[in-house]
């Protein structure tokens, strides 16, 4: 999904003040609880890629800016010219939204969606995964991370509770460790649509 522009990920991420591309990505392991995830990265065209990497091969859970470049850089992984990953619909809402409220009012309030890609997923053995990776809002300060690269926000899972993968303003995700909460009404019984909306 990261190399479709119709989502904002990847090639069709939303632009910082500065007009440039910086995205984080989270996985994780509902088995082992692995996680790792990028944040501020630019020039990565897959940040949820890197981001299983730094799961699978570092003693860390989430790298940022220049040092996740720099691991990227270190195992070989590709990276794109800066103008590569600038989708031209994303080229033409920087311009038309010079400032960050009106790209926050740009992003909920639209009706084509333009958002967050994320998935959950369950293998034969019941085994849980999540994976989420996004561009931000539009008109974000530069080096602004939201929650998706945060464990318990944007994504979550564990195999004796299920997974979860967010979406939507992620200042306010954070303040409730959105993906977390959704698990913890579910655990009391709840339904997927009634945890949602009691979490919110």
């Amino acid at each position: 999904m990261e190399d479709n522009a119709v989502f904002n990920a990847g090639c069709g991420a939303a632009l910082n003040t500065a007009g440039e591309v910086e995205l984080d990505a989270i996985i994780m392991d509902g088995r082992t609880l692995g996680a790792g995830a990028v944040a501020s990265v630019k020039n990565i065209a897959n940040p949820v890629s890197l981001a299983r990497t730094v799961m699978e091969k570092t003693d860390h859970v989430i790298l940022t800016g220049k040092g996740a470049n720099l691991f990227a850089e270190s195992i070989g992984v590709a990276t794109e010219p800066t103008d590569k990953l600038v989708s031209e619909l994303q080229m033409k809402q920087w311009k038309k939204h010079k400032n960050y409220a009106a790209g926050v009012v740009e992003n909920f309030n639209s009706k084509w969606a333009h958002d967050t890609v994320g998935a959950v997923a369950v293998d034969c053995a019941g085994n849980v995964a999540c994976a989420t990776s996004t561009g931000g809002i539009h008109q974000k300060m530069t080096g602004r991370v939201g929650d998706s690269p945060i464990i318990g926000c944007g994504g979550y899972a564990d195999n004796f509770r299920g997974a979860v993968s967010c979406t939507g303003h992620g200042e306010s995700i954070l303040k409730v460790t959105l993906a977390s909460r959704i698990l913890s009404h579910m655990d009391r019984g709840k339904s997927v649509a009634e945890a949602s909306a009691l979490s919110l």
